[in-house]
């Protein structure tokens, strides 16, 4: 049973649907992925991968890594997830749990909304194949190895449970195209500082492009964690971070900063001309993080040296430390100058603003690390956590880096905005492919009355022709289904017999996907 087991996963591994390192890429940014959840750099290379403007030559951010740490509920050990650039801490590693490593899961999969709806088109048509990245799509665990039954996101269009593109069902694809990892810390039973290794976790990362879907996400790429505790341990106060070393183009003259209310951390140049040949120059932009889905609730910046209060973390101690938003030898973070003076209040957000900056302190250029987590909270044996973020940058060629810094937390508050109003779960969002916005350069469609009672009309104002429509619930399934044969510029979609509430509208045109949120009353 175990040899037949092993030849079937060493198939999968050959498939050259999923790669090594995968670039994905939006409309302006491009971005390096790698197997174990590494984000940004090249591990080869050594290279910084997020790129942008894209096929500009220049970066904001050199590399980035989840971060996780937490109490045994049980016997009150730390235990701590976290690593940088694997030179000494390696605490994550590709694939689920498992009892067999097979190699299969050193890989990033990925599928684009192309490829979808091509595969859509034709799956019933004798003799089509489709894509051999979709045959090798990790929607299913292979259970007798102890993986779990469900893994990379997918449509199952036939509703029957199981994972099958030869009768329709396809990986999910958010936008343009998406990419899905998966990792666990669980592979070694010893790390190097000699506690136990490990939480027990494995985490699922879905990223995602919008940009085609609306003018402020141009400059966005979305990741959606799922961590989920495969363990027979309860864990209390576990703090969740994303780890970022961001370089603006030129990687010795950056300053950091906090904004609370968008929930967002960021990096800029400490000057208005980011020099070298790696530099952006004059006018330089701002990179950020927001938390979309969980208010942040810490952040931290540590210089790279061995300094004991604000250097390089070596133990499970200081890592969690630096998590909690504290300094790495436990002591508070306190408000204004260095952020370590004891008798100023005590926060958990560095240079955080109102007046509280690294230019209005006057500190000096750098290479910084920066840290943003969520926390405390509890994860239980079994459960699982949510997390949704995205990457933003800003850059107006004619403004200062300040400004630019400014104008990136406006920019926070629009992405928030935009995911405030999917009003969907973490766990599963955005159900159907977001493709287009419906006024997106021109491409104007009517869409009205709205909200509706008996029935919709579509009207393409700008002479696209309408192929059809279908409308979907807030969880994806499909409510109602319009193919027409005579192509035309008005469709009416009858909601007569539909219950009251939002729904989604997928209307085609040969230009592309096109959605509306509506709702029934």
């Amino acid at each position: 049973m175990r040899a037949i087991f092993i030849i079937f996963l060493s198939i999968q591994f050959i498939s050259p649907s999923a790669v090594s390192q995968y670039i994905l890429e939006g409309k302006n940014i491009k971005a390096t992925f790698n197997p174990g959840g590494d984000l940004f750099v090249d591990p080869v290379t050594f290279l910084p991968g997020f790129e942008v403007p894209k096929n500009s030559g220049l970066y904001t951010i050199y590399a980035g890594q989840f971060w996780i740490g937490g109490i045994d509920s049980a016997t009150s050990n730390l235990t701590v997830s976290a690593q940088t650039y694997r030179q000494t801490i390696t605490s994550w590693y590709p694939g689920p749990n498992s009892i067999i490593h097979t190699g299969f899961y050193d890989s990033v999969f990925f599928a684009s909304q192309s490829q979808v709806t091509q595969h859509l088109a034709n799956y019933q048509t004798p003799g089509y194949q489709s894509p051999q990245n979709f045959y090798s799509w990790p929607a299913m665990g292979i259970v007798p190895n102890g993986e779990p039954n469900r893994l990379a996101p997918f449509v199952d269009l036939d509703s029957d449970g199981f994972y099958n593109p030869q009768n329709g069902d396809h990986p999910r694809v958010i936008g343009s195209e998406s990419a899905y990892m998966i990792f666990n810390d669980v592979r070694d039973t010893i790390n190097p500082q000699g506690n136990p290794c490990c939480l027990g976790l494995d985490v699922h990362l879905f990223t995602y492009d919008l940009s085609y879907v609306n003018q402020d996400l141009e400059n966005t790429l979305f990741l959606n964690y799922k961590v989920v505790n495969r363990s027979n341990r309860n864990y209390k106060d576990i703090y969740f971070g994303l780890w970022i070393d961001p370089d603006i183009g030129n990687w010795q003259d950056d300053y950091i900063g906090c904004d609370t209310v968008s929930n967002t951390f960021f990096a800029y140049n400490a000057d208005n001309d980011d020099e070298g040949g790696s530099g952006y120059g004059s006018n330089p932009p701002a990179q950020g993080v927001v938390y979309l889905s969980h208010p942040l609730s810490a952040f931290i910046s540590y210089d790279n040296n061995s300094d004991s209060v604000s250097g390089i973390p070596q133990t499970d101690q200081e890592f969690y430390n630096y998590m909690s938003g504290k300094w790495k030898d436990g002591s508070n973070v306190t408000f204004g100058g260095d952020g370590k003076d004891p008798l100023n209040p005590v926060t958990t957000f560095i240079y955080s603003g109102n007046g509280w900056t690294e230019e209005a302190v006057g500190n000096g250029a750098g290479d910084r690390r920066m840290l943003g987590t969520v926390g405390p909270m509890d994860l239980e044996a079994g459960d699982s956590v949510c997390l949704d973020l995205a990457m933003i940058y800003f850059r107006n060629s004619s403004q200062s880096n300040l400004l630019n810094r400014d104008s990136l937390v406006r920019l926070a508050k629009k992405v928030q905005d935009f995911y405030d109003s999917q009003t969907l779960s973490c766990f599963d969002p955005f159900p159907i492919p977001l493709v287009m916005a419906l006024e997106e350069n021109g491409s104007r469609l009517e869409v009205y009355p709205n909200p509706a009672t008996d029935r919709v009309f579509i009207r393409s104002s700008l002479g696209k022709k309408i192929l059809g429509a279908e409308l979907h619930d807030l969880q994806g399934k499909s409510v109602k289904n319009l193919k027409i044969t005579e192509q035309g510029l008005d469709l009416t979609v009858d909601v007569s017999g539909i219950q009251k509430g939002l729904y989604l509208l997928q209307i085609e045109t040969k230009e592309g996907s096109f959605v509306k949120k509506i709702s029934k009353r």
